[in-house]
């Protein structure tokens, strides 16, 4: 195992070449201050086409079922709220990262785009379900997305180490950490939680993503968003969406289950309605 100097070394080497644009930065951190106005969020939209275009976009999708189209930005911003905004601008610019790539085994970035926004859908119904607040839907999803972009900045910056993982990872049933614990010295939760750090998420979100594949060791106080994104992601997994190409994501055991306040139906209930929710995610992937 790398000490831990050197693993910081390395993963700020990485998040200097793997940043958000400075307009999303900027974006989250008016979302994340409680003295921002819906002004100071106004002036940044206006001045990311992209965003501005999706957001709109979302505001009038059949999510909201609204009776009038919203043709402003100053009117989407107040029925989306701070953070829905934030969520859109990661998705739209995160999602950028994901382009180009060669296919390699299993694996492509397409596919990885399309679990990771599938495990934040999955992640924010079962915050809903589990009847926590909006903030921790919102929250939910976000973590859920983030979750594994670790991949894809080992895959830009460490290509030829992450190939060895996907090699030795083939059809087997050994959980991904693992395999790069051996190879790397790191994982990609521990990567991804680094540079939601970076990014200035507060520590809940940091939590969640860094801790999706050992929800039951976590201790913190943040265990209702852990247990979202570790639960979305066994489910999305196990369902085909995958982010390897592999179903190798261990069920979470009942104290997490129980934790997340989900009962047997509930969980039935996400099941039978999971088709619906990854083509859904499927079509929010399309950015």
């Amino acid at each position: 195992m790398a000490d831990s100097i050197a693993l910081n070394r390395l993963f700020t080497r990485i998040g200097e070449v793997s940043t958000l644009p400075s307009s999303a930065l900027r974006i989250i951190a008016v979302a994340n201050d409680e003295n921002s106005s819906a002004d100071d969020l106004l002036h940044l939209v206006s001045s990311d086409p992209a965003l501005a275009t999706r957001l709109l976009r979302t505001v009038n999708s059949a999510r909201y079922a609204l009776k009038q189209r919203v043709g402003d930005l100053r009117s989407a911003i107040s029925l989306l709220g701070f953070r829905e905004v934030r969520n859109l601008a990661v998705t739209v610019h995160v999602s950028d990262m994901f382009r180009g790539g060669s296919p390699y085994r299993h694996y492509d970035r397409q596919g990885l785009w399309n679990h990771m926004v599938c495990v934040g859908t999955l992640s924010r119904m079962i915050a809903h379900t589990s009847g926590y607040s909006r903030t921790v839907e919102e929250e939910a999803y976000l973590a859920g997305l983030l979750h594994d972009v670790g991949y894809v900045l080992i895959d830009q910056c460490l290509h030829s180490h992450f190939r060895q993982v996907l090699d030795e990872l083939g059809d087997s049933t050994t959980p991904t950490p693992k395999i790069e614990q051996r190879i790397l010295s790191f994982d990609h939760a521990q990567l991804a939680g680094f540079l939601a750090g970076k990014w200035n998420f507060p520590e809940r979100i940091r939590a969640a993503i860094a801790h999706h594949h050992d929800p039951a060791s976590y201790e913190g106080e943040h265990r209702e968003l852990v247990y979202c994104v570790a639960i979305a992601n066994y489910l999305a997994t196990h369902r085909g969406v995958t982010a390897l190409g592999v179903r190798n994501v261990p069920p979470p055991n009942e104290a997490v289950l129980a934790g997340s306040r989900l009962s047997r139906s509930h969980i039935e209930s996400i099941w039978q309605t999971l088709d619906e929710t990854v083509e859904a995610s499927r079509m929010m992937a399309a950015v």
